[in-house]
């Protein structure tokens, strides 16, 4: 069984094609990385597998027992709104009977403890997220997500405007969730990411490729 399968999906946005004719299917514990140019529907693929956009046409297949959690880019994220790296991670922890003045539980912020420690941010926990470097707060988002406690990751150019030393963290700190957590990764770094992911994705509104990774970091689109 699948823990996401796409048949022949179809996604427009009044009359452009962002998608067309998607077939994909990703096992349990997967960890796929997808590639393509910009503007090819790598950010559309994810958004609906979120239930951000509905298929213009095909079907979409989720485990029903699968929880999602969802990282993305850190452009689309204020780093100067003044919240501290804990309360943001806690946002994961939110569900969508929200109230006004929501008060975490005890449970709550030792689950998000946890997780810190595990991606070795707890020193970070007070600090302000606009004073974070680009990795810092790259595994913060991880963090939220995780926070989530979810079966699946998705995660959008999670490496874009960081380090390589900061990448390769991000990817060795994936590598191991991925033990447990079925992952599917946006990016363009396709050098670094060939060498910790199972399969690899080419998308450029068709899906050109989807099979093992190469070691060399080469997709055959034959």
């Amino acid at each position: 069984m699948y823990d996401l399968e796409l048949k022949n999906v179809n996604v427009y946005y009044d009359k452009v094609c962002a998608l067309k004719n998607i077939n994909l299917q990703v096992k349990k514990s997967e960890f796929l990385g997808i590639i393509g140019p910009n503007g090819g529907g790598k950010t559309t693929l994810l958004k609906l597998i979120l239930g951000m956009i509905k298929p213009s046409s095909g079907i979409v297949n989720i485990n029903e027992n699968i929880t999602i959690g969802y990282v993305p880019q850190t452009s689309n994220f204020n780093k100067h709104f003044p919240i501290k790296v804990l309360d943001v991670i806690l946002m994961g922890r939110l569900d969508k009977s929200l109230k006004l003045f929501h008060k975490y539980t005890k449970e709550d912020v030792e689950k998000v403890g946890k997780i810190m420690e595990r991606l070795g941010i707890l020193e970070l926990r007070d600090r302000q997220v606009g004073e974070l470097s680009g990795g810092q707060l790259q595994k913060v988002l991880i963090a939220r997500a995780l926070a989530v406690e979810p079966k699946m990751l998705l995660l959008d150019e999670p490496t874009a405007n960081i380090d390589v030393q900061s990448k390769t963290e991000i990817f060795e700190i994936l590598k191991k969730l991925n033990e447990q957590v079925t992952i599917i990764l946006v990016t363009h770094d396709i050098g670094i990411m060939s060498s910790y992911v199972d399969t690899i994705a080419f998308l450029n509104q068709k899906l050109y490729y989807h099979g093992a990774a190469k070691t060399d970091g080469v997709v055959n689109l034959d």
